[in-house]
């Protein structure tokens, strides 16, 4: 299928830009605390230490280990997998990033509790999140957690790949496409900041003692690529300042 600039695709950990904003939205009003530990089961807790905040979770450095990643993306028409009892704590709270959908569960788990004083659902609430997050001059492209009826899917050694989403919808189920992205990054071009973005700042710039330099990557490089037997396919790099990531889209 040819891949075009309004062609939907999963996007990852940009998921999670509305679910930050709607946690200070929740911090201002004082529904919640950003601050304030958060409790988690035994298993991932750190000995000895403090149990991680809800900032700490949402920047991921609640020290839960970044290596179980299994489950976070599954075939719809599979059975569920069952939860990986290994899941535990890797170090104390606030020394480095580690990502970690545990850590993600556990924060929507009490942004949920925070709405429920308000009878409002974190789904609608995300999507009104979503909105604020464009441009006031920009076009409304589909950004929705809802799964497209026409994804787009990848491919390996010529043959296609099974459809795969997000097993925790509100952590990593964002959809849109390559103009919905561009409509979503555009205020980060304006001076001053808009303020909805500079609250997502707040909460990836989560003080760490250890942070290798681990700040929000402002900075995201749209680029042509052409891939043999597969065509061409877009490739959105983000450039934070001393880390290098790339996120193939």
């Amino acid at each position: 299928t040819p891949f075009e600039i309004d062609t939907p695709i999963p996007l990852g950990r940009w998921s999670e830009l509305p679910l930050h904003l709607l946690a200070v939205e929740l911090d201002q009003r004082g529904r919640l605390d950003l601050d304030a530990s958060q409790p988690l089961a035994a298993g991932l807790r750190w000995p000895g230490a403090p149990a991680p905040t809800l900032r700490q979770l949402l920047s991921h450095h609640a020290g839960l280990n970044g290596g179980r990643l299994h489950g976070l993306y599954a075939d719809p028409g599979q059975p569920a997998a069952t939860a990986d009892p290994e899941r535990y704590a890797a170090r104390a709270p606030g020394l480095l990033e580690s990502y970690s959908l545990v850590g993600l569960d556990a924060a929507v788990k009490a942004l949920e509790q925070a709405l429920q004083s308000e009878d409002r659902t974190i789904a609608a609430a995300l999507e009104e999140q979503l909105q604020r997050l464009y441009g006031a001059d920009c076009p409304r492209p589909s950004l929705s957690y809802e799964v497209p009826a026409k994804l787009a899917r990848g491919h390996r050694d010529r043959e296609q790949l099974p459809l795969m989403v997000a097993s925790n919808r509100h952590a990593l189920g964002l959809h849109g496409s390559l103009r919905g992205a561009a409509a979503l990054f555009t205020p980060l071009t304006r001076t001053p900041l808009d303020p909805a973005w500079e609250a997502i700042v707040e909460v990836q710039n989560a003080s760490a003692v250890l942070d290798f330099d681990r700040k929000l990557g402002l900075g995201v490089d749209l680029v042509d690529s052409q891939r043999p037997a597969v065509g061409r396919v877009a490739l959105a790099f983000g450039t934070a300042p001393g880390y290098r990531a790339e996120a193939r889209v």
